[in-house]
Parts: structure tokens; sequence; C-alpha cells
């Protein structure tokens, strides 16, 4: 019995139903994967953006890895997740030390998936939403005197309010791909840094481009999405928690 069976007996014990959804299946091939180094706090993760012709993705890695793992029969990983559950569980009853995730880390974030929309498959406890909003418009004011070299590219500033956060980008326009970390965009260059000073940092450190998994929709529980207005999103996400829980959000309106 794998940790998904569990999981679901234990919430049709609570009377909570399962309606099944679209399994994990591939969208497109990808020409592009860059990997970023995220650190917040004293904390860090390792997110992956990854780009085909028409549709792009940015998740984190051990989000991946869990959801992936929860999803085996094999006993190895039923013990990895155990592991991870158990550590988690002693956080939570530490009220000194708060559960810290990475901002985002546990969104499915897919932009082109719906034209000109950015789709984003999200969790708050047992309830599953999805997110679609049009491509944000970002104003950029770009600081063509300041660069700096990133993975060996010559990265040119930019900054930008959003969403109630100051963000700074470090572009390169010798990656002519107007993309970037979460949804980010719009420059006239692959974003290989962004930051937004004293809470978080994606910094590229690898851009792979042979051999790259393809755009993938991931779904391993093969849960039902409800759709929700973002900002009732967030306000939900707010008031949904146990108090005390930390939740870290990349955009606070």
């Amino acid at each position: 019995m794998n940790i998904r069976t569990i999981l679901v007996a234990i919430l049709l014990a609570l009377g909570i139903t399962e309606i099944k959804a679209q399994q994990t299946h591939v969208i497109e091939p990808a020409v592009m994967e860059v990997n970023y180094h995220v650190i917040f706090g004293h904390n860090y993760d390792d997110y992956a953006l990854r780009i085909g012709k028409n549709v792009s993705q940015f998740f984190s890695y051990n989000k991946l890895r869990f959801d992936s793992l929860s999803n085996s029969d094999e006993a190895s990983s039923m013990i990895i997740v155990n592991e991870m559950l158990e550590k988690s569980k002693k956080l939570n009853e530490n009220k000194d030390v708060p559960i810290v995730e990475s901002p985002g880390y546990g969104d499915y974030l897919y932009t082109g998936l719906c034209k000109d929309s950015i789709s984003v498959y999200c969790q708050i406890m047992f309830n599953n939403f999805r997110i679609v909003e049009p491509n944000p418009v970002l104003n950029w004011n770009i600081c063509e005197d300041s660069t700096r070299q990133i993975m060996g590219f010559t990265c040119h500033l930019a900054t930008v309010n959003f969403r109630g956060r100051l963000w700074k980008a470090w572009y390169t326009e010798e990656i002519p791909v107007m993309q970037g970390p979460w949804k980010l965009h719009g420059l006239p260059g692959l974003i290989l840094c962004a930051e937004v000073d004293g809470f978080v940092s994606f910094t590229a450190v690898g851009i792979k481009t042979d051999n790259v998994t393809p755009v993938t929709f991931y779904n391993f529980w093969r849960e039902k999405f409800e759709d929700i207005e973002r900002t009732k999103y967030l306000k939900k996400m707010k008031t949904s928690y146990p108090k005390g829980t930390k939740i870290n959000v990349l955009e606070l309106e």
C-alpha cells in the first residue's frame, strides 16, 4: 500500500471524497531547463524553469520529488516520505520552530497552458485549486549601467514593483528568452537572478539544452482542481492554516 492510498483512506474516513482528474502527462518537448537555487532567510530550495515552444513551467524540485515518491509503491520511497512527514510533524509540535517552506513551494506554475495566461495549480491543506490569470504586464525599469556576471553571462539590472514587492532582476541578452523564475518575464533576455531584499532570491546555477525533460503536467494524485480567483486564494491561505504557521508568499496583493 503506497502513501497515496493511506492518505485517501484517511480522507474517506473523514467524509472527504476524491474526484479523479487528468493524470500526469507530457505537454510538449522542452528546449531549455534553467535550474535556480533559492535562498529565503536561512533556508534554501531548488527550482526549475522548463521552457517549451508554447508552454513553460516553474516548480520546486523538492515538491516534485515529494509528490512522485508519495505516489510510489516502493518501500524505499515510503521510508523517505515518512521521514519527511515526521520531520514536519516535529517542527509543527515545536511552537518555537515554525514550518518553513520556500515561497511558492506547493505550486506548479504553467505559462501558456491556457492561451496568453498563467495557470497555477496549488493546494491549501487537502483542497486543490487552479488559478488562471492573464500574463501580468510588468513595468520594468532597466538600469543599463548596472551589470554583473552570472554563470559567465553578462547581465543587466532591472527593477519592478509587482504585487506588493520590489523585485530586482538580472537578465542576459545573450540568451534571448523573455522569461524568468516564477511570474517574472518581459525583459529582453533570460532572467538569471531575481531577488527581493531581505526575503528571497532566485539565482540560476545551471542551464540545460540537451536531453531536457519534456514540459509535463504533473498531477500524481489525479486530483480535481477547483477554479479560484487569485486574490480570494491569498485570503483563503491566510485563514486556513493553524495559528503560528509560517506561510511564505511571493505576492502580497
